[in-house]
């Protein structure tokens, strides 16, 4: 293992009526948001079978930007996407979250719909499979 590091992450937990969401960012942006009912988990112990391999490293102040998207979007207030993340996307799914990125809130669209406005009509599995794999589905629903 001499010479490998191993990446960092940061990671917290904020309540939202019923939910728990926990949250995790590098030092470059967010990373991943999970959502469960009942009672809150340490973020770290939550996060360690998700992320082995990193170091996990509880904080709400690297995570103040994913917060504050995170509020304003459960809320129904709009917030900037420019929140930043640092997440490994293919081509595809960066088109996939960048057109659901543009349905108002409140609003749904149809995986077949979402394909058609990106110019693929015959790519609504496709969507349906990006979707399945969003790590950070409040900011891209």
């Amino acid at each position: 293992m001499a010479g490998k590091t191993i990446p960092t992450l940061f990671v917290c937990c904020i309540e939202y009526k019923a939910l728990n969401i926990y949250l995790a960012s590098t030092a470059k942006g967010a990373v991943k948001i999970c959502m469960r009912m009942g009672d809150a988990e340490d973020p770290v112990s939550f996060f360690s079978p998700i992320m082995p391999g990193t170091a996990l490293l509880h904080s709400i102040k690297h995570n103040s930007a994913l917060i504050q998207a995170t509020r304003s979007a459960l809320e129904g207030k709009t917030f900037s996407l420019d929140t930043p993340i640092d997440v490994k996307l293919t081509p595809f799914q960066q088109k996939v979250y960048e057109t659901i990125s543009r349905i108002p809130y409140g609003k749904t669209r149809t995986y077949g719909q979402v394909a058609k406005e990106m110019g693929q009509p015959n790519a609504a599995r496709a969507v349906g499979q990006a979707m399945r794999a969003n790590p950070l589905p409040i900011i891209f629903p």
